[in-house]
């Protein structure tokens, strides 16, 4: 059998033929380390205690990277190219994170396609031993560290603190967690799960929305950092006897990163789904049904923020105290955008909904809105409300928007950071995301970790106007973009924390 180790460039690659078991002595960072190669029966002797020893062909175990920040890791060379192994799916993870010398990561399990290879990592200082699974299975993992404030990742830096990619060993999906931060406190965000056009295209997601989190939760005053995850679905409906599966799967994640990160609801999971994972991860997740002692469905929680953010906008922008008369379009309406669309046709607005999903068109027009399928961003609107996916505000759509105001609670609305000076130049007033759509986070803090009953918690939420308010001032006054003084205010908070 082959024994493959790649972590680091001054940790060279190690191939061990067949029948071949003693063991290959590397200099990691001076400290002398064992690289073993081990057959099947060999494995299934290996003491896996003490010693901390891991063989992913026995166990299912996972290789946990967890280097201290600060370590002074393989700075000197350049990583070699990533791409030993046979498996496709490796060697596109390879891609993805480019093998960073300050960035520890190893595979398990290559089994699927190459039935002799099997990576094998031990004995490393920045290792930790396996956690048993309740069964037997076998899974890819791609697990980064940070060792550093920001480490190049190709041509963006990893600037997180911890990546984990799993092929999940029930359901097949791809399921990813980050997080970006824990110096507040522990990471929280949504679990998300939906289908993407590349699984590659959920790592960049997890990576974003995580980071956004972490500007999240300062702006919102609570005592965590920003994390999330990510579930690759494939096309079509996945079908009602595997949904366990997968949640199952996804709990697995959250377990193994030992309360450093707790989960809650986002597009494609629910409160049921948070009250499994709440099971069987230790309890690390947010927003149960109230009946099972958690804070509930986040949605309406959300809607309250973004309608305290909105009318905020409103007044700045129109000099108004109510939506009233104004032309509003909402993209997406889902969940949350629902409740907000019937929030704003009460309040008197002329509403105009658009969604992909064409088989809501009636339940738009029950609610006092129009229905369109055209792109609500050409159209001549008082108000946007982008609820649906992220990534609507970019360099080109930007360009066309006839909107003079835009606050909605999906995530990610920009594309990339270098929008927002683009929507201050063109005199559209662009509310950051992350303040309008926090309602749901707080809600859940405060009921769950806090111990706010709900009037005291409902009030938190409504406080997203005062901020939003004081961050349009601010931009409005220093001639910048909402998203720069937002991020000014984020230091604020840091500094008075």
């Amino acid at each position: 059998m082959q024994c493959r180790h790649v972590a680091h460039a001054d940790v060279q690659e190690e191939v061990v033929p067949a029948g071949e078991h003693e063991d290959r002595h590397h200099l990691w960072h001076g400290k002398s380390v064992v690289v073993e190669a081990l057959d099947q029966r060999a494995a299934e002797r290996a003491n896996l205690g003490e010693d901390q020893r891991l063989d992913g062909a026995s166990q299912g175990g996972e290789i946990d990277i967890g280097m201290e920040a600060g370590d002074q890791a393989a700075r000197h060379e350049s990583p070699d190219a990533f791409g030993a192994g046979g498996r496709g799916d490796a060697d596109d993870l390879g891609e993805v994170a480019h093998l960073d010398p300050r960035v520890a990561l190893e595979f398990v399990h290559d089994l699927a396609v190459d039935s002799i290879e099997d990576r094998i990592f031990t004995h490393l200082p920045n290792v930790r031993g396996p956690r048993p699974k309740a069964a037997a299975v076998w899974c890819t993992v791609l697990l980064m560290s940070r060792t550093a404030r920001a480490m190049d990742i190709g041509s963006q830096p990893f600037e997180h603190e911890e990546l984990r990619v799993i092929d999940g060993p029930r359901s097949g999906a791809t399921i990813a967690v980050a997080i970006h931060s824990s110096a507040r406190g522990p990471a929280i965000g949504g679990c998300r799960i939906r289908s993407y056009p590349q699984w590659r295209d959920g790592i960049d997601d997890v990576l974003r929305l995580s980071k956004a989190m972490t500007l999240k939760c300062v702006l919102a005053e609570l005592p965590h950092g920003g994390g999330k995850t990510v579930a690759v679905l494939p096309d079509g409906p996945t079908p009602r006897d595997r949904r366990r599966d997968l949640v199952a799967d996804i709990a697995d994640a959250v377990a193994q990163l030992d309360g450093r990160y707790l989960t809650g609801p986002d597009i494609g999971s629910t409160s049921q789904d948070m009250a499994l994972i709440h099971s069987l991860a230790h309890g690390w997740a947010f927003c149960r049904p109230e009946a099972q002692g958690g804070s509930g469905d986040s949605s309406v929680a959300t809607a309250r923020g973004v309608i305290a953010a909105l009318n905020a906008a409103v007044a700045h922008v129109y000099g108004k105290d109510s939506v009233s008369g104004l032309r509003v379009g909402v993209i997406g309406f889902g969940s949350v955008g629902r409740l907000v669309s019937q929030k704003l046709a009460a309040d008197g607005a002329d509403l105009i909904v658009s969604d992909i999903n064409t088989g809501l068109r009636p339940d738009v027009e029950r609610s006092d809105a129009s229905w369109t399928t055209s792109d609500l961003l050409q159209e001549q609107l008082d108000v946007l409300v982008p609820a649906a996916a992220g990534g609507l505000l970019n360099s080109k759509s930007v360009t066309t928007c006839q909107t003079p105001l835009i606050v909605g609670p999906a995530n990610n609305q920009l594309a990339n950071d270098e929008v927002a000076p683009l929507l201050q130049q063109r005199g559209i007033t662009w509310v950051p995301d992350v303040v309008a759509s926090a309602g749901g986070i707080i809600h859940a803090v405060c009921r769950e970790e806090l111990g706010f009953d709900e009037t005291a918690a409902g009030t938190r939420i409504d406080a997203i106007g005062a901020r939003v308010t004081r961050i349009l001032e601010d931009a409005k006054a220093r001639n910048i973009s909402p998203l720069l003084a937002a991020h000014d205010y984020a230091g604020l908070n840091q500094a008075a924390d």
